[in-house]
């Protein structure tokens, strides 16, 4: 298993602080607490709830698949975490880990008296930190400090309390920061253990391939995670176009196997308005963040400057007042209009 650069991406910035109506979390977190329901030793260490209880797993007000049990999954995912070889301790960190995403999705937070700043904010549901923290292996004290404040200054150190919403914005941070390595952590055991012949009768390597394909998404109302999503559908397309048609065609003419031509889309012009360094929309979002006073106002601006008369490239009409923020981009499935709301800050994204 190879963790590619644009699902560990999409992973670390999209699904798991929140979803879309209807559209769950990743299975795992469900399938935790069923085996947690069903195991009570598990659930005495975990200390977790039902799935209405956490702010990650309800707010999209789906909790469960019709025709999946999530305890079942939950039984699969142990029993494959014992054919890797990952020992009891391992299996327990993962588990933890898992659950205290969960706490930590949970904080709150209010306005507090007792901070320098007029604006600052501290954690309003302690027990939840404190549940998160003892998961985590962390002082719950040095957690809630973390999460609504930081250090300004190298020789003199002072604290600066943060405000509600960017107490917020470090918490959801924090949680995808987290999720994302734990991802990372687990495919290198996994790779490993592969490596070293486990399962194989004659003692040699074996390997999964995995083709995870994202939905393409469009919605009447397409943000940052949209973007994300179908930008990374462009490079399984471009992926697709590569090895069945121009590999394979160049394989047959070499053979001197006669086969007609194949037609298809070359989607590599909206890659490259997409991904290109310093001049693709990724990177002139990036570089947004960096300007003083940055704004998605400006971000949208340069967007429509720069690749406005792109084929790829869509400005909306001028008549239409709902998408006075937004940008349109034609993709080879079809075009999605993007309201670039909150692009700098969910792309920002920093451990602030």
């Amino acid at each position: 298993i190879v963790g590619g650069s644009i699902i560990n991406y999409l992973l670390e910035k999209v699904r798991v602080v929140r979803q879309l109506e209807g559209e769950r979390n990743y299975h795992i977190f469900y399938q935790v607490l069923a085996g947690c329901e069903a195991h009570p030793e598990l659930q005495a260490e975990l200390q977790v709830l039902k799935p209405d209880d956490y702010l990650f797993l309800s707010a999209s007000g789906v909790t469960t698949v019709d025709g999946m049990s999530d305890e079942k999954e939950f039984e699969d995912v142990m029993s494959g975490m014992d054919t890797m070889n990952f020992d009891a301790d391992y299996r327990s960190q993962v588990l933890k880990i898992v659950a205290a995403v969960l706490f930590l999705g949970n904080l709150q937070f209010e306005a507090d008296v007792k901070a320098t700043e007029e604006d600052g904010a501290k954690v309003k549901n302690e027990d939840a930190a404190k549940k998160g923290a003892d998961l985590f292996g962390v002082n719950a004290a040095d957690l809630m400090r973390t999460l609504t404040s930081r250090n300004i200054g190298s020789r003199s150190v002072i604290m600066f309390s943060y405000p509600m919403d960017q107490a917020a914005a470090a918490r959801d941070a924090l949680t995808k920061f987290i999720y994302a390595k734990l991802f990372d952590e687990l495919i290198v055991r996994i790779n490993i253990a592969l490596a070293t012949g486990v399962g194989s009768a004659d003692g040699k390597g074996a390997t999964i391939n995995v083709l995870d394909i994202f939905g393409f998404e469009s919605f009447t109302t397409n943000s940052f995670e949209q973007l994300c999503i179908n930008y990374c559908n462009e490079k399984l397309q471009f992926h697709f176009n590569e090895h069945i048609f121009k590999l394979e065609q160049q394989e047959y003419a070499a053979e001197g196997v006669d086969v007609p031509d194949t037609a298809f889309v070359d989607n590599q012009a909206c890659l490259d308005m997409l991904e290109l360094a310093r001049t693709g929309v990724f990177a002139m979002l990036d570089e947004e963040i960096s300007v003083p006073k940055g704004s998605d106002e400006g971000f949208l601006s340069k967007v429509l400057r720069d690749h406005g008369k792109h084929a790829n490239m869509k400005r909306p009409k001028p008549k239409d007042k709902d998408a006075q923020l937004c940008f349109n981009v034609v993709h080879f499935a079809g075009e999605v209009q993007y309201n670039v709301t909150a692009f700098l800050e969910k792309n920002r994204d920093s451990l602030l």
